[in-house]
């Protein structure tokens, strides 16, 4: 797992470098992104410029440690946006289109390894969010349009699982089951819209 965590560091720093050379065509904007209203360029920002529309943004983070640095197209963000610590590690890898966050952003610790992976389509999170403990999953969660829905897991730190349960627009719905550190069942509860309507028998 640790391993996988750098790889993703690595392929989303990578796409940040691709970025600079190939930006992205952005002629074909639906209504909603194309509203979007442009972003302001802080006064003490870095900036370069490059082609078609395009410039590189460096900007200094607020504890003045750190940096962000990101593109922007047609004067929105556009690709991956990532956040450096005081020592030049990415802290936060975030990626947009159009102004809006859309596709994966990463959180990392200072030793550059994902703690947490959160899922955007438009702005909104849209599909998974993904805890990373030092050498497993802890946790995983679905949403739609930001609101949970779907399963939702937790682990203990040995792997083993802590929860299991079931989200419907944002609610618990259907049976929640969790586990000792052992894998036995420790309670098992049945929802309904957020409420617990009764304790199920450990066996069903």
């Amino acid at each position: 797992m640790m391993k996988t965590n750098y790889i993703l560091v690595c392929f989303a720093i990578l796409a940040l470098i691709g970025c600079k050379s190939a930006p992205s065509n952005t002629s074909d904007k639906s209504d909603e992104t194309s509203s979007v209203s442009s972003y302001k360029i802080p006064p003490k920002a870095t900036v370069t410029d490059y082609d078609n529309n395009t410039k590189l943004v460096v900007i200094a983070t607020d504890d003045k440690k750190g940096e962000e640095r990101g593109l922007l197209v047609n004067g929105k963000k556009h690709g991956t946006w990532t956040v450096f610590n005081k020592d030049g590690y990415p802290k936060v890898i975030r990626s947009y289109m159009n102004g809006q966050k859309h596709g994966s952003t990463y959180y990392l610790d200072a030793r550059a390894r994902v703690k947490k992976r959160e899922d955007y389509v438009a702005n909104k999170l849209n599909g998974q969010i993904v805890g990373y403990g030092t050498s497993q999953i802890v946790m995983t969660s679905n949403h739609l349009n930001d609101v949970l829905e779907g399963s939702y897991t937790r682990y203990y730190p040995n792997g083993e699982l802590m929860e299991e349960s079931n989200y419907t627009n944002g609610l618990k719905n259907g049976e929640s089951t969790y586990y000792a550190k052992s894998g036995a069942i420790k309670m098992k509860y049945l929802y309904k819209e957020g409420k617990m309507i009764k304790e199920l028998d450990k066996s069903q």
